[in-house]
């Protein structure tokens, strides 16, 4: 019997009767209709297609926006402290130390904790980026130090000719610390050749 046959059964008034055989046609429509009640309740315990189109979207890993990152020391602990942004609900939080892999306010998987590879230059490197301190976390200039700006968000930064240098030598790009990170987690690789 087809789900469209047990409707028929059960639908027509005429079915009811005392006769043996269509009482067992009449029980059995009746069994599948349950049976698809019951199945349409589990879908709806599920939620809706629009929940669940938005619970998958927030499985799809977004990188979240860096607001800032600040790195201290007080008695001797070492501490970093980051302003995160989630490109969902737009909510920023700030983390002490790890960063959590997901929202904490809608649950958006953000790649919040990223896995960026840093280590210093070899003269064998090719691409990439090199980071300028921002002049935000490092207000007061070093030795050699030179003002410059962000290529990407156009914040101020700290450069000097080592980094020059080797961006022009390696075809790096220089970017802001906070700048490179994304990029560097969305797993760009500057002008890479």
């Amino acid at each position: 019997m087809t789900e469209n046959e047990a409707a028929e059964i059960i639908n027509d008034p005429c079915n009811i009767t005392d006769e043996l055989e269509n009482y067992f046609e009449i029980n059995t429509a009746r069994k599948m209709a349950m049976d698809a009640l019951h199945e349409i309740g589990q879908y709806k315990a599920i939620g809706t297609v629009e929940e669940c189109r938005t619970a998958m979207e927030k499985q799809t890993a977004k990188i979240p926006r860096i607001m800032n990152t600040v790195t201290g020391k007080t008695d001797a602990v070492f501490f970093t402290q980051s302003k995160v942004q989630c490109p969902t609900c737009k909510k920023d939080r700030i983390f002490l130390g790890v960063i959590p892999e997901y929202c904490t306010v809608c649950g958006q998987n953000g790649r919040w904790s990223m896995n960026i590879k840093i280590e210093p230059r070899k003269p064998t490197d090719r691409g990439g980026y090199i980071c300028m301190p921002l002049k935000k976390n490092v207000p007061e200039k070093h030795e050699g130090w030179y003002p410059a700006v962000c290529p990407i968000c156009g914040m101020e930064c700290w450069s000097d000719y080592a980094r020059d240098l080797i961006a022009r030598g390696q075809g790096a790009i220089l970017l802001c610390t906070e700048c490179a990170l994304i990029e560097g987690a969305r797993g760009g690789k500057g002008n890479d050749k």
